[in-house]
């Protein structure tokens, strides 16, 4: 991992240098992504973004972008792996924070369409009832997009 963090001056990629590799860790990223009005930035400003910094142990949370809501959904959670993230900034050409942000604003849409589901405490019954899409898109060959 060392070859992408050099020569980066990315503020978001010199926080995640410095979490610990070998131990159970988080990092929290305010992310303000431009160009929202109404409910997408209403969804975007209660969505808590994660850099998980050890390798998670659903494998569907390896390699992508995992999107939940909290118990009572109150708040979007969304969780990326570091190297996942590195290695995405890396191949794009971009920031970690411009991909962070590209992110929360493919929540946010989603997010907003089920906001009144969010705001009554009934989208994770509904998403895992497969009443309703998860938050952020299935990768490409995922059959399973209604899964969270």
């Amino acid at each position: 991992m060392g070859t992408l963090l050099e020569g980066r001056s990315d503020p978001v990629v010199r926080a995640i240098s410095h979490l610990p590799g070998d131990d159970t860790c988080l990092l929290e990223v305010a992310v303000d992504p431009p160009g929202l009005a109404g409910g997408e930035l209403r969804v975007a400003s209660d969505t808590r973004v994660f850099v998980l910094g050890w390798d998670p142990p659903q494998p569907e949370q390896r390699d992508a972008s995992h999107v939940t809501v909290n118990g009572d959904d109150d708040e979007v959670v969304l969780y990326r792996a570091r190297w996942v993230l590195l290695g995405d900034a890396d191949y794009l050409g971009t920031s970690v924070a411009s991909l962070l942000g590209a992110l929360v604003r493919e929540v946010a849409p989603r997010g907003a369409r089920q906001e009144m589901t969010l705001q009554a405490g009934a989208y994770s019954r509904r998403v895992h009832a497969g009443h309703v899409a998860s938050l952020l898109p299935a990768p490409e060959g995922d059959d399973d997009h209604l899964a969270n």
